[in-house]
C-alpha cells in the first residue's frame, strides 16, 4: 500500500474514533455558579417574556469576546427557559439574546462581576414599535494577540484599496512592490493564507491571487512572524493570514466598482445569507489592467575578449483576471459545524515586446538587431475545501478536520520574430495539483495546561512540458526543433505530525512549546530519461514565552522557531525561456529546501487609551538559501537560474506606533535590518529600511481623508542591489445613501509620474546595469454600495450592562 493510501486510512480512522467518543453532549440541569482558578467561569440564568414573565424556550444566546470580537460559544435555552455556560474567559463578554417573535437584546458582562445568583433576562415581543439603533464595537487599527500582529481593516477608511494586494501595503512588517510581490521583513519567502488555508492558487502567483480578493471583504490581516508547531513549516520568515468577513448576519450584498486614468478597471460583487443554522457567501471579481514599460540594459563581459551589449525594450501589457468564490456552513449545533467552499480563478496576461540591441567585441564591429515578442500567459485554477469543527465535552476541547483539493495551470506561450527574417514560437504548459488532509485536536489537561496535537498529509503533482518550433521558409510552416523538447514530472509528498503545550505559569507568564516533524519525499523525472529521488526529514521546534503586565495591557514575548521554504515549480522547472536571447532563464529541479532559524523579542503596549506601540527586534539565519545566479557565457548572453548557494544572516527590528480616536488616526511604521549574504563565489551585505505612514481623518457630512506613503531603501541580493523605491497615495471618500455606500477619489503616486527601478548585478566576468521605467501615477474613482440587513458586534462600555436602546428587553446582571 502506498504512503498516500496509508495516510488517508489513518486520517479517516482517527476522525471516526474521535467523533464516536466525543459526539454526545449532556445537558447539565442544575449548576452551581462558581469560579475555578482565575479564568474559568460558570454562570447560568433564565429567559422570560417581559410582561407575562413566561419562560422562553429555545432562545439563542451568542457569547462574544470583547477583546477579539469573535463568537466563543452559542447557547440555547431549554424548555424551562434555562441556560448555563462553563467557558475559559479572560475578558469581558457580550451576550446577544434572540428568539423568533421577540426583539433581540445585547448587554455586557464583566468576568470580574460574577455571583452565585442566576442571570434573569426578559425580552419584549415584536409588537412594540422600536427605533433601530446600531451598536458598533470599536477595535484598534492594530493589536497584538497570541503572537499575532492583527491589522483590523474595518477600523480604516480604506478609500484607495480595491484588492488585497493594495491593502497589504498598509500592514505593519509587510511591503508590496509595484509588480505586486509581497514581502515580509524584506523577504519573499513568506506563506500567504486566506482564512487559515493555503492554496496552489496563491502559491502559483501571490500577486495574481491577491488581486482577486476584494478589499471590502477583508475583516483583518494577521502577521505571524513566529508560527507555532501547529502551522505548516513552509515560509522561512512567517505567515500572512487574510481573514474575510464571514460573520455578517441576515441578508447582505455589495458591489464595488473602480476605474483608473491609466486604463485599470475593477468590479467586484457578492453577498450572503446567514441565520443561526446556515450561512452562505458568494463573491465575483473581474480585473482589467494595461501598462507600458520601458527598460534598458547595459552589460560588459570579460574573458578572452571584451564584449559590450546595450539593449532596450518597450512592453505593452494587457491583463484580465476573473475570480469566483462560494463558501457555506451549516451548524448541526453550536458544537458541531460543517463548512465547505470553492474558489475559481482565471488569469490572462498578454505582453507585446519590441527589443533592440547593439553588441560589439573589443569596441569594434557593432551589430544592431531587433525582434518582437508576443507573449501570452494563461493561469486557470480552482480550489475546494471541506471542514468539520467539533467541540467535545469540556472547555477548549475540539477536533477540527479539513480536506483541500486544488489545481492550477500556468501556460506560457510566445511568438518570436527576429529582424523580420524568421520566426519561432514556444509553448510551455505547467500543471499543479495538490491534495491535503489535516486533523487538529485540542484538549485541556488541567486548568493551566492545554494540549494540541495534529497530523497532516500533502500530496503535490507538478507537470511541465515545453517545445519550440521554427518557421521554415521552404515549406512555409513551423517545424519542431527536437533539441527544444523538455518535459518534467515532479511528485512531492509531505507527511507531518506536531505536538504543542500551552501552559499558564501564573503571575502573567505563559509559554507555548511545540515540536513538528515533517518528512518530504520527492520523486522527479526529466525528459523521461533522467530521474531523481530525495527524502528530507526535519524536526522543527518552536518556543514562545510571554509575560503580560496585568491591567496595563503590556506584554513582552521571547520566541524561537525553525522554518522551511520548499522551492516551487517556477524554481524547479527546467524549461529554458529563450524569448530574450541575451537573458535566458531556466529552473533547477535539484534544489533543496531552505531552512531558517529565527529568534524574536516583541514588546507591545496598549496601556494608554487610543495608543498602541510595538517593538520587535529579531535575528534570522537561513541555510541552503535559494539565490538567483547569473553567469555570462562566451557568446555574451546571460543565463539566469537558481541554486542553493547562499547563506543569509539578518539582524533587525520593527517599530510600529498608532494613535486612534473617533475622528483621526495615524500609524507610522519602520522596518530596518542588516543582512549579510554569502556563498562560495559571491558575498554581499548592507542595511535595508522600509518606512511608511498611514493617516486618516473623518469630517462632517460623511467626508473623510486618507493619506499613505511608503519608502524602501535599496535592496541587496547576492550579486548586487536594486535602488530605492517610494509609493504614495491621497484619497477622499464621501459616504452616501444613509452611509450604506461611498464614493472615493484617490490619486496614486502624486509626486512621481513614473516608477523607476535601477538594478546593478556583477559576476566574476561581467557587470550589468539595468533600469525599468513604468507609469504609476493615476487618478482613480471608486464606488461601493452595500445593502441588506447587516449586523455587527456591539460597542464596549465601562458598565456591566448596556441599556438596550430599542427597548428589546431588560437584563438583571450578576452583582
Amino acid at each position: 500500500m502506498s504512503i498516500r493510501r496509508i495516510s488517508f486510512v489513518l486520517f479517516f480512522s482517527l476522525t471516526s474514533v474521535l467523533l464516536s467518543k466525543g459526539g454526545s453532549i449532556k445537558k447539565v440541569e442544575n449548576v452551581i455558579s462558581q469560579r475555578i482558578g482565575l479564568d474559568s467561569i460558570i454562570f447560568y440564568g433564565k429567559i422570560l417574556e417581559q410582561t407575562t414573565e413566561k419562560v422562553i424556550p429555545s432562545a439563542t444566546i451568542q457569547v462574544i469576546s470583547i477583546n477579539d470580537r469573535e463568537i466563543i460559544d452559542r447557547l440555547s435555552s431549554d424548555q424551562e427557559g434555562r441556560f448555563q455556560m462553563r467557558k475559559v474567559l479572560r475578558d469581558s463578554i457580550l451576550l446577544k439574546i434572540s428568539h423568533v417573535g421577540y426583539d433581540s437584546l445585547d448587554f455586557f458582562l464583566k468576568t470580574s462581576s460574577i455571583s452565585k445568583e442566576p442571570l434573569i433576562i426578559k425580552l419584549f415581543q415584536k409588537s412594540r414599535t422600536i427605533d433601530e439603533v446600531s451598536i458598533v464595537l470599536k477595535a484598534p487599527i492594530v493589536e497584538e494577540k497570541d503572537g499575532k500582529l492583527i491589522y483590523n481593516v474595518d477600523e480604516t477608511n480604506n478609500s484607495d484599496s480595491f484588492a488585497a494586494d493594495e491593502l497589504l501595503r498598509k500592514v505593519p512588517y509587510v511591503s508590496v512592490d509595484f509588480n505586486g510581490e509581497v514581502k515580509l521583513r524584506g523577504s519573499s519567502s513568506v506563506k500567504v493564507f486566506i482564512n487559515d488555508k493555503p492554496s496552489t492558487l496563491i502559491a502559483g502567483s501571490v500577486s495574481d491571487a491577491l488581486k482577486l480578493v476584494p478589499a471590502s471583504m477583508i475583516k483583518r490581516v494577521e502577521v505571524i512572524t513566529n508560527p507555532g508547531a501547529k502551522y505548516d513549516a513552509e515560509g522561512t520568515v512567517g505567515i500572512i493570514n487574510i481573514i474575510t468577513k464571514r460573520d455578517l448576519k441576515g441578508i447582505n450584498a455589495f458591489v464595488n466598482v473602480s476605474a483608473g486614468s491609466i486604463g485599470n478597471a475593477n468590479i467586484a460583487a457578492g453577498g450572503g445569507i446567514s441565520n443561526t443554522k446556515f450561512s452562505s457567501n458568494v463573491s465575483l471579481t473581474s480585473n482589467y489592467y494595461r501598462n507600458k514599460i520601458h527598460s534598458e540594459l547595459e552589460r560588459n563581459s570579460y574573458g578572452d575578449q571584451t564584449q559590450y551589449l546595450f539593449q532596450e525594450s518597450d512592453i505593452r501589457a494587457i491583463g484580465r483576471s476573473y475570480g469566483a468564490n462560494l463558501s457555506s456552513s451549516y451548524n448541526f449545533s453550536h458544537k458541531n459545524i460543517l463548512s465547505a467552499g470553492i474558489q475559481v480563478n482565471d488569469v490572462n496576461n498578454d505582453r507585446d515586446e519590441d527589443i533592440s540591441f547593439w553588441s560589439s567585441v573589443k569596441g569594434v564591429g557593432a551589430d544592431e538587431n531587433s525582434r518582437s515578442i508576443d507573449n501570452k500567459i494563461k493561469k486557470p485554477g480552482y480550489s475546494l475545501h471541506l471542514d468539520h469543527n467539533l467541540k467535545l465535552k469540556g472547555d477548549n476541547h475540539t477536533l477540527i478536520s479539513s480536506i483541500i483539493l486544488s489545481s492550477s495551470d500556468d501556460n506560457n506561450h510566445y511568438f518570436l520574430n527576429r529582424d523580420r527574417a524568421y520566426d519561432d514560437r514556444s509553448f510551455n504548459l505547467q500543471k499543479r495539483k495538490e491534495l491535503s488532509a489535516q486533523i487538529d485536536y485540542s484538549k485541556p489537561l488541567s486548568k493551566r495546561i492545554n494540549l494540541e496535537f495534529g497530523m497532516k498529509y500533502i500530496g503535490r503533482a507538478f507537470n511541465s512540458s515545453s517545445l519550440m518550433s521554427a518557421f521554415d521558409n521552404a515549406s512555409q510552416s513551423f517545424e519542431l526543433m527536437d533539441s527544444s523538447l523538455n518535459e518534467m514530472d515532479y511528485d512531492q509528498q509531505i507527511i507531518s505530525v506536531y505536538n504543542s503545550y500551552n501552559v499558564s505559569l501564573g503571575k502573567g507568564f505563559r509559554s507555548n512549546t511545540g515540536l513538528r516533524y515533517e518528512r518530504t519525499i520527492n520523486d522527479g523525472r526529466v525528459d523521461r530519461l533522467h530521474s531523481f529521488e530525495n527524502d528530507f526529514r526535519n524536526l522543527l521546534p518552536s518556543l514562545s514565552f510571554v509575560k503580560s503586565f496585568g491591567k496595563t495591557k503590556q506584554s513582552i514575548r521571547l520566541s524561537y522557531n525553525q522554518r522551511l521554504q520548499r522551492p516551487g515549480i517556477t524554481f524547479l522547472n527546467p524549461f529554458i525561456n529563450r524569448a530574450d536571447v541575451n537573458n535566458v532563464r531556466y529552473g533547477n529541479p535539484n534544489l533543496k529546501p531552505e531552512k531558517s532559524h529565527q529568534i524574536e523579542v516583541a514588546y507591545s503596549n496598549f496601556s494608554v487609551n487610543k495608543l498602541f506601540f510595538t517593538l520587535s527586534p529579531f535575528f534570522t539565519i537561513v541555510n541552503n538559501s535559494i539565490q538567483e545566479k547569473r553567469d555570462v557565457g562566451s557568446d555574451g548572453s546571460t543565463s539566469v537560474t537558481f541554486q542553493n548557494i547562499g547563506k543569509s544572516r539578518s539582524l533587525g527590528g520593527n517599530i510600529y506606533f498608532s494613535y486612534q480616536d473617533s475622528k483621526f488616526s495615524v500609524a507610522p511604521n519602520l522596518n530596518i535590518f542588516y543582512s549579510k549574504l554569502s556563498s562560495d563565489t559571491y558575498s554581499n551585505k548592507g542595511l535595508t529600511m522600509n518606512a511608511s505612514i498611514f493617516a486618516s481623518a473623518k469630517f462632517s457630512k460623511g467626508f473623510s481623508l486618507e493619506l499613505y506613503s511608503n519608502y524602501n531603501t535599496r535592496e541587496i541580493n547576492l550579486q548586487g542591489y536594486s535602488d530605492a523605491l517610494s509609493y504614495s497615495m491621497i484619497g477622499v471618500k464621501k459616504n452616501i445613501i444613509n452611509k450604506s455606500s461611498s464614493i472615493s477619489l484617490s490619486m496614486l503616486q502624486p509626486f512621481h509620474k513614473n516608477v523607476k527601478l535601477h538594478t546593478e548585478v556583477s559576476g566574476y566576468n561581467f557587470n550589468q546595469n539595468s533600469t525599468i521605467v513604468a507609469p504609476l501615477r493615476q487618478l482613480r474613482l471608486s464606488f461601493r454600495y452595500q445593502f441588506g440587513k447587516i449586523k455587527k458586534s456591539a460597542k464596549q462600555d465601562d458598565s456591566d450592562v448596556i441599556e438596550d436602546k430599542n427597548a428589546g428587553g431588560t437584563a438583571i446582571p450578576v452583582n
